[in-house]
């Protein structure tokens, strides 16, 4: 598929809805809806209610990389959340422990496409038009996953400087971004253990 073509498909305005039927139209081959963006935080956030009400004290729910953690784990201990590495497959840079939390992670490395030799991410910056570019990861821990979510992809856009400046202004959320050089910014509050 050609660089152009991708583009192409990437068009919320193209999406055709009938209140109706309650029916979802995508007008050209190759288009599809993702949970993207604030989706899966959401989703976690749903499913984590529809567990407690149901009587789980504690556990977790994983939506494709956007976990939510309520309670302790079976030792009685908070949860250790390993963070990963952006450029090395199966290698983590650090943990966190989390009680009651959202741990969510946005970057390039897992979503993107690779156009003449240049990897591109799939955080479009709605200034530019263009992928990001310099913030390559960033992980948001807070206790609302959908909050993390949105604040994940935010950060992405704002890059380094602009994002931990919004993340200290949110209060219960911290943050870590990696940039580029794969050195890594963190909020006031946010602790990694080596």
């Amino acid at each position: 598929m050609t660089a152009l073509l991708v583009f192409l498909l990437v068009d919320y305005q193209m999406i055709e809805m009938d209140g109706v039927s309650v029916e979802v139209f995508l007008p050209l081959k190759g288009m599809s809806i993702g949970f993207g963006a604030i989706g899966k935080g959401y989703a976690a956030n749903m499913a984590k209610r529809v567990m407690v009400d149901a009587g789980a004290i504690g556990g977790f729910v994983n939506a494709s990389g956007d976990i939510l953690f309520w309670g302790e784990n079976k030792h009685n201990e908070p949860w250790k959340v390993a963070i990963a590495s952006p450029l090395k497959d199966n290698e983590m840079i650090g943990d966190i422990l989390v009680n009651d939390l959202a741990v969510v992670t946005s970057g390039n490395y897992e979503k993107n496409v690779e156009i003449g030799g240049k990897l591109y991410s799939h955080i479009i910056d709605p200034k530019t038009g263009y992928p990001v570019e310099e913030a390559i990861s960033v992980t948001i821990v807070g206790p609302d996953a959908e909050i993390a979510d949105a604040l994940a992809t935010a950060v992405s856009v704002l890059g380094v400087k602009d994002g931990i400046k919004l993340i200290n202004k949110i209060k219960y959320f911290e943050g870590l971004i990696i940039d580029e050089n794969l050195v890594m910014h963190k909020s006031e509050h946010f602790e990694i253990q080596n």
